[in-house]
């Protein structure tokens, strides 16, 4: 057997051939020798958790994150809306950040406002959400780094500011459609007089998905 022939046997049969690696790792063969073929890394293709699907086309970039594409990051984020939905919106021109927070038509089964109030200086924001309190804060933590808003009498500008450990979150009203969240939102608005700049909310609300940066 010659050397060169010999070294493309060890190439396709050697200890550390993608082959043997699966073999001792435990991950499908196949699968494996597609995510390399996709231009993954190593230890993305033999982390166990990393998504079969997680293929490097398509990337989009939510809040600062990228992810591989669309699915991954529905997966990852959970929105309200479907990824048909999502995916619509986003090529009709609406930026993936908006097309994760907008709650879809014509209704939702379940939703709250929340009031979000800065410890320190007492300043607050309502706002409507169909997660927990505290993962919505948590988003907004996550938008506050990414400088998705840049207002400097948003919300975003003082949590970067004082950090979000100087927040709390409360719920404080619930709704069951898209609409009666909505109404809400600007109810409590104009209630607790949060408008800025006594308070962090930048208009009047009723507006699910966001308004613009400014």
């Amino acid at each position: 057997m010659s050397n060169q022939h010999f070294g493309k046997v060890m190439a396709k049969s050697g200890p550390n051939t993608l082959k043997q690696k699966c073999k001792e790792a435990g991950v499908d063969y196949w699968r494996a020798l597609k995510r390399r073929q996709a231009g993954f890394y190593d230890n993305e293709i033999f982390e166990p958790g990393y998504m079969r699907s997680a293929r490097k086309v398509n990337e989009i970039t939510i809040y600062g994150v990228v992810y591989p594409n669309l699915q991954e990051a529905i997966r990852s984020l959970n929105p309200v809306a479907s990824a048909k939905t999502i995916s619509r919106w986003i090529k009709q021109g609406m930026s993936p950040e908006q097309a994760f927070r907008k709650i879809p038509n014509p209704g939702i089964a379940s939703g709250s406002i929340y009031l979000i109030t800065n410890k320190i200086n007492g300043k607050k924001y309502v706002g409507l959400s169909t997660y927990t309190p505290e993962n919505r804060l948590s988003g907004h933590a996550i938008q506050a780094v990414a400088n998705y808003i840049t207002g400097v009498e948003s919300l975003h500008a003082d949590i970067r500011r004082y950090g979000i450990d100087a927040f709390n979150i409360i719920q404080i009203d619930q709704g069951t459609t898209k609409e009666d969240l909505e109404e809400k939102e600007k109810m409590w608005i104009a209630k607790l007089e949060t408008r800025a700049p006594v308070g962090y909310n930048q208009n009047r609300g009723g507006v699910s998905g966001g308004s613009n940066k400014r």
